[in-house]
């Protein structure tokens, strides 16, 4: 979701910098220009480490998600260019579309009905629902498990390393969708790479089957 179909990025590491003033830290950026790692989860946890923040990590997980709801419910936020097209394409074809997700399920129903795109999807599998976030494969499993197909039956759209890794070590064939945010990123493991979704459609969607 976040930085493949929305451009959500930016609006995280807000999140994540305010998180980190309340403790009096300043923020420290990647060289992409945000404050937390990009396609994962365990950003607080690094943080709090990184940060030495004397404080339970589940207490910053919540403060931090507060943050980035309340950042949700003001902020515009923009599709990435092709997703409406992309969309489209794949219910007019049958598709069945899920989204696989290191976010929570309540970032989903701030963002997805902005964008009037929630009646695209037939499931939806966030970190609230695994043990193992990316680039574990756990997540893209429970979403073949809940569309009752075989994991060689999906195919993975991903922006970032680590959802690559996710993807292939699951069993499925990925799609890597670099942004301005991971393109350094490694995707070697990916069968195809895009520059946008824009070039996704049914005849690479066909020469991955």
């Amino acid at each position: 979701m976040d930085g493949l179909m929305v451009n959500t990025e930016p609006i995280q590491s807000k999140g994540f910098e305010l998180l980190l003033r309340e403790y009096g830290k300043k923020p420290i950026y990647n060289t992409n220009g945000l404050v937390h790692s990009v396609g994962k989860t365990g950003n607080c946890a690094e943080l709090k480490v990184q940060y030495q923040i004397e404080e339970e990590l589940n207490i910053l997980k919540q403060k931090r998600q507060q943050y980035y709801q309340k950042l949700l419910k003001l902020e515009v936020v923009k599709p990435m260019a092709g997703l409406g097209k992309l969309l489209k394409l794949l219910k007019q074809n049958n598709f069945k579309i899920a989204v696989g997700t290191v976010s929570l399920l309540e970032d989903i129903n701030v963002i997805f009905p902005k964008l009037k795109i929630l009646s695209y999807f037939d499931v939806f599998v966030t970190s609230e629902d695994v043990v193992n976030g990316k680039p574990a494969p756990d997540v893209y499993l429970k979403v073949a498990e809940r569309l009752s197909l075989k994991p060689t039956e999906c195919l993975v759209l991903e922006d970032s390393e680590s959802g690559v890794s996710a993807g292939k070590s699951a069993g499925m064939k990925v799609i890597a969708v670099p942004n301005k945010f991971t393109k350094h990123h490694n995707f070697s493991k990916a069968d195809l790479i895009v520059k946008s979704l824009k070039s996704v459609d049914l005849s690479i969607i066909n020469m991955l089957k």
